[in-house]
């Protein structure tokens, strides 16, 4: 069941966090039994139940009870089917899940994740970047932005090297990178913008914008935890966020069939 699950959830990863602008202050406790829907799935949550359906092909991702419940402040932690996974209340109408890894010894990285709302709940926006990129010049490849510990920090600025490999002096913020509030920059002050499914699938771009430089998001750790410490050269613990930078016409003709 767990492959199964995996295999149809990679399907809808990109498109759950398209919305480039969105913003949320978290909140201690909202009721989050009841009814959850975004544009590919529904969430039910009854008494100790969860039902996680698909709904274009009307298939349940993962159907059963709730074990191993706790709670922080607005997160709660839950395995249903074997899957280990996270609600963060964002707002009284907006829940954040977060599925972790099913392989021994990264049972706590993130797999993936999707935003729900309640029914006909509408988003507000913000155009607010909290966390900066800072590219070498000319930059062309992926980066691997390794969060390695549980501080916060109140300016999050990464400086990335030309090797693509960054170890951040602190834990990650999950929406930060879900709702793609980071601002991606080159060193001479340039800002590279997010290739979102809009971008990537319009038909009709300039040679101009072609050969523009652009970011897609990867989620995170998309890669095998042994080629990630084949990368680094090391072992590497905690999450590790990836994004490749390239011009759009290389980017819509690897990436494209994804969005």
């Amino acid at each position: 069941m767990k492959y199964l699950f995996h295999a149809f959830l990679i399907l809808f990863l990109f498109i759950q966090c398209q919305d480039t602008n969105k913003t949320f202050k978290p909140v201690e406790f909202v009721e989050f039994e009841g009814f959850w829907q975004n544009s590919n799935c529904t969430l039910n949550i009854n008494n100790d139940s969860l039902q996680l359906t698909m709904t274009e092909f009307d298939f349940h991702l993962l159907d059963g009870k709730m074990e191993n419940q706790r709670q922080k402040k607005s997160i709660s932690y839950f395995k249903v089917e074997g899957i280990a996974f996270e609600i963060h209340v964002l707002t009284d109408r907006t829940i954040l899940l977060i599925f972790h890894k099913t392989k021994e010894g990264i049972e706590a990285h993130i797999d993936e994740y999707m935003i729900m709302c309640r029914r006909d709940y509408t988003y507000e926006y913000d155009k607010q970047e909290l966390e900066t990129h800072i590219l070498p010049n000319h930059f062309r490849g992926q980066v691997f932005i390794n969060y390695q510990k549980e501080q916060e920090s109140v300016s999050r600025v990464f400086d990335v090297p030309e090797s693509g490999l960054f170890k951040a002096p602190f834990k990650e913020i999950v929406t930060i990178n879900c709702l793609q509030q980071i601002r991606f920059e080159d060193k001479s002050g340039k800002k590279i913008s997010i290739a979102d499914e809009t971008i990537l699938q319009k038909v009709n771009h300039s040679k101009e914008e072609l050969e523009k430089i652009y970011v897609v998001l990867l989620g995170f750790n998309q890669n095998s935890r042994d080629m990630i410490n084949e990368r680094f050269k090391e072992e590497i613990g905690g999450n590790v966020f990836m994004y490749e930078v390239n011009t759009l016409e290389s980017l819509i003709e690897k990436y494209k069939e994804h969005f």
